[in-house]
């Protein structure tokens, strides 16, 4: 799960915030997987619009042995899917999903 609007949609410099990594899920058992980055809440910043976030789905051809656990938010802040899939013999994204997450109380003026 990723954040590509950090730190706002109009300036995303953090592209894009990890909010969730898990790898080596045996079918559709996600808590037999290895958790990479504990769930991270939404938290899009406060009267800059809604932020996206993204859930993308791969597939792994092996097991992937984690090198780094991604916790503080430095290391997840400008996080880089398309490296961390090839590096780790991932193939895709082969689904995906998104919803909109704004701050209550913040109206667009776009309409």
């Amino acid at each position: 799960m990723l954040d590509p609007d950090a730190l706002t949609p109009a300036n995303p410099n953090e592209r894009s915030i990890l909010h969730w990594l898990v790898v080596n899920i045996d079918g559709d058992n996600i808590k037999s997987g290895t958790t990479v980055a504990q769930y991270l809440s939404p938290s899009p910043t406060p009267f800059q619009g809604p932020h996206r976030y993204t859930f993308l789905i791969y597939r792994q051809s092996r097991p992937v042995v984690p090198t780094q656990f991604y916790v503080t938010e430095m290391e997840r802040a400008n996080f880089q899917v398309t490296p961390y899939a090839e590096a780790n013999g991932l193939t895709g994204p082969i689904a995906g999903n998104f919803f909109y997450e704004a701050i209550p109380g913040y109206y667009s003026s776009k309409g």
